[in-house]
């Protein structure tokens, strides 16, 4: 703020030249003029500090009138504003504040004058000349008025859109340094206001691959979100490319953070996913020749790709068509390489049991071949199950006795359940289906027995209430045996056990979630999760159920994480 000068007159522009004579003159006859000399000498002072200088009136009823001082009396200020030279009483003027600071260019001031004028598209063509220049100082300083003024670009993008948003965007990233925050998220507002889909994605992407972060908050990447999930028209590559980046702009590690990571996880996988439903094709080279233009794995953050595998797996699990399963699955598994550290096994099950569906036995054996030296134990069940699917295919359906070598010879090599299948198809036969019910029979017996000494076992160690549950499982699905009456007794035992130590089980519980705590504190989740797992085990009372809800709340990692058999 500075007061207007109140003891000479400002001259003219256009009088410089007369002033410059008639200072000469004076110098010259100065025994005559003496006094005026020096009343000159003040006019000139003052006119090479005020005249041409821009404004902002502060008047007394409230009002403001920008413009430049031509000239000052003590009584009046002249200024010159788009509507013509003003002229003002020094009594209702209450303060002179500058309208452009010391660093402010010339554009600046050429701008502000146009937005002034209501000449918006002259202001516009301002832009350009800045964006065509790309003098980083001049854009700051242009920055203040535009952001002022941007009400008034706002009504001209409503029929012009098109020109205001190239405008803008050329303008934001001519730039070597991110814009102020506010003009971009005016800008990115303005771009989804207009639905210019296209325009919207080429806005934000610029700044996304400058890795410019700061720019992208919380309510722009959930807006972002929204618009790439509910827009058609949106090009997929760009898509793709949008959610990939935000990948990296979420570096928050809070409950919110971690939700939204989630859900931009989930956006690269639905649109990889699209991408890949549009080929006609399950082969790999297609696959990436696909991923050509935007390849996600070399933009989301490494430590974030597993997650991103496990959707895509997940996804490939719930198509209904077989050749988008198989090409995203074949190109998760043909980047194995670049993430050596993911357990590949379900993908590659998966992946095998589409190609023996499909009576491809040849890609089967490959598949499994490739991964002889990375997961040997994978790779021989794969050729295992690739041999007695193809065995299989080539006996007729009437060949029940071959069937059921067949099914006796997976049993014996690993692949009980293949094995359980067949013997169930041939229980009508009338040549093997005796000897069917047998086999079934005898399974059933091992695996109850099994599942009695699993019983016994969590009744040695004092999980009652868990013991009398699998013990009363066999006694109830089977007919009356040694094996049943054996079950029987267990469970009463264990339920007399249960009932007469309530309290001793529910504080072992906590004691058991404490442990759980500890463990999951210190990132050790396998440990955690099995602590929890046994503390549930011990006691399903209503507030055992919820501290271990509260837990697994504070450390969601504990869903996804295996169990860990022994605790350190």
């Amino acid at each position: 703020m500075t007061t207007a000068p109140k003891q000479c007159t400002a001259l003219f522009s256009h009088q410089r030249s007369i002033f410059k004579l008639l200072l000469a003159r004076c110098i010259s006859v100065n025994a005559l003029l003496g006094k005026s000399v020096l009343l000159i000498l003040a006019w000139g002072i003052i006119f090479a500090s005020d005249a041409g200088r821009a404004a902002v009136l502060h008047l007394s009823n409230g009002k403001l009138v920008r413009g430049e001082i031509v000239a000052e009396t003590s009584r009046v200020l002249h200024l010159k504003t788009p509507l013509g030279i003003l002229s003002f009483a020094k009594s209702e003027i209450i303060s002179v504040e500058d309208s452009y600071g010391a660093g402010e260019s010339a554009l600046a001031q050429q701008l502000e004058r146009s937005f002034e004028a209501g000449k918006t598209l002259d202001g516009l063509t301002i832009l350009q000349r800045l964006s065509i220049s790309s003098n980083t100082e001049e854009l700051v300083s242009c920055d203040r008025v535009v952001l002022q003024n941007f009400s008034l670009i706002e009504n001209f993008a409503k029929t012009n859109p098109t020109l205001t948003i190239e405008t803008l965007k050329c303008y934001l990233f001519a730039r070597a340094t991110p814009p102020p925050s506010a003009l971009f998220e005016k800008t990115f507002e303005l771009a989804v206001a207009t639905g210019d889909t296209s325009q919207t994605a080429t806005l934000v992407k610029i700044p996304l691959q400058r890795k410019w972060d700061q720019l992208f908050d919380r309510q722009i990447v959930e807006q972002l979100l929204e618009l790439c999930r509910n827009t058609d028209e949106m090009p997929l590559q760009d898509r793709l490319l949008i959610a990939a980046y935000l990948c990296c702009s979420i570096t928050g590690q809070d409950n919110e953070s971690q939700r939204l990571l989630r859900r931009t996880i989930d956006l690269v996988a639905e649109t990889i996913q699209q991408v890949f439903a549009q080929l006609e094709t399950k082969s790999v080279s297609a696959s990436r020749a696909a991923l050509e233009t935007v390849n996600p794995l070399e933009i989301v953050p490494r430590e974030k790709i597993p997650e991103l595998f496990s959707n895509l797996i997940g996804r490939a699990h719930n198509i209904n068509t077989t050749n988008t399963q198989l090409v995203i699955l074949s190109w998760i598994t043909a980047n194995s390489e670049k993430i050596p550290d993911f357990d590949y096994s379900a993908a590659l099950i998966e992946q095998h049991k589409l190609l023996v569906e499909a009576h491809d036995f040849g890609a089967a054996r490959q598949l499994a071949k490739q991964w002889e030296t990375r997961s040997p134990d994978l790779a021989a069940l794969l050729l295992l199950k690739t041999e007695f699917y193809e065995r299989e295919a080539a006996l007729s359906p009437t060949e029940h006795a071959a069937r059921y070598k067949l099914a006796k010879w997976a049993c014996e090599m690993g692949l009980t359940e293949q094995g359980l299948q067949v013997f169930r198809r041939l229980l009508s036969s009338p040549v093997v289906g005796r000897a069917c019910y047998l086999q079934l029979r005898q399974w059933k017996t091992c695996k109850d027995a099994a599942v009695l000494e699993e019983a016994i076992g969590l009744f040695r160690q004092g999980l009652y209430s868990s013991a009398a549950e699998k013990a009363e499982l066999i006694a109830n699905s089977r007919e009356k045996s040694d094996l049943t009456t054996e079950a029987s007794l267990l469970a009463s035992l264990a339920k007399r056990q249960a009932k007469e130590a309530p309290e001793r089980e529910k504080y072992r519980a906590l004691a058991l979630l404490q442990q759980a705590e500890r463990h999951a504190l210190r990132g050790e989740y396998p440990y955690a999760r099995t602590c929890l797992e046994r503390a549930q085990q011990m006691c399903r009372s209503a507030e055992i159920l919820a501290a271990s809800s509260v837990l697994q709340r504070r450390f969601p990692q504990l869903a996804d994480t295996p169990r860990q058999e022994s605790t350190p």
